[in-house]
Formats: structure tokens, sequence, C-alpha cells
């Protein structure tokens, strides 16, 4: 995912920051590739929250739980397989906020264009 920094994000959302979703469609949620999810940041979340977490390169969206000795991050994309991390290891990926929810994006087409509507 994109972090976006000068991108209005609708107030009630409550987000500090957004990223553009570059996974898989989930229409079974509603998360369609290029949509903007909206987040609070935080480095710790709630047992069973939706979050995102920076794993290196890359930025995973998922329900955060703890278990024994770490975490483990559920994704929304079913295809995916949970994936476990120790906790207080260097590598750990790190919890960079909770989700607030997730607008659409609409892409529009240049005026003149077929099918365009000139917006």
């Amino acid at each position: 995912m994109q972090t976006h920094e000068n991108v209005e994000i609708p107030r009630f959302l409550g987000a500090d920051f957004a990223k553009t979703y570059t996974g898989r469609s989930l229409p079974s949620c509603g998360l369609m590739v290029g949509d903007l999810v909206c987040l609070r940041a935080a480095s710790q979340v709630a047992n069973g929250s939706l979050a995102a977490v920076q794993d290196g390169e890359d930025t995973l969206l998922g329900r955060l739980f703890r278990i024994n000795n770490g975490v483990a991050l559920v994704p929304l994309d079913t295809a995916c397989p949970a994936r476990i991390f120790a906790e207080g290891k260097d590598d750990s990926p790190r919890v960079v906020g909770e989700v607030t929810g997730w607008v659409h994006s609409v892409k529009r087409q240049k005026s003149g264009e077929e099918g365009g509507a000139g917006l």
C-alpha cells in the first residue's frame, strides 16, 4: 500500500492518514483495488482489530490477534493464510495504524472519450 499524506479524508472516519489498497479486490467486504484505506496512527491496537502492519517492505492488512508468545495477522483475503509473528524479535512487524474505514476510488475518463461523463 502507498501512503497518502495530502488526501482529504472524510472527518467522520477519524483517520490520521490513508494508504492505497493494492491487494486483490475483496467484494465480500467491499474493499477494492485502488481504494483508500483510512488509518488512525497507532503502534498498538485492541485484540481482533483491523490493522495495517509493516513487515519489511510490505504493508499488510488484517485482523490482529494476540496469541501465546506473539501475534497473528488474519488477512481479510481468505485466500491468504494467517501470519504468525513472535513478539519482541528485531524482525517483528510494526503496527502502523488501526483501520477506521475505506473510501472507494473513482476513476474518471477524460472528457471526449467514449463513455466519458466530462467530469
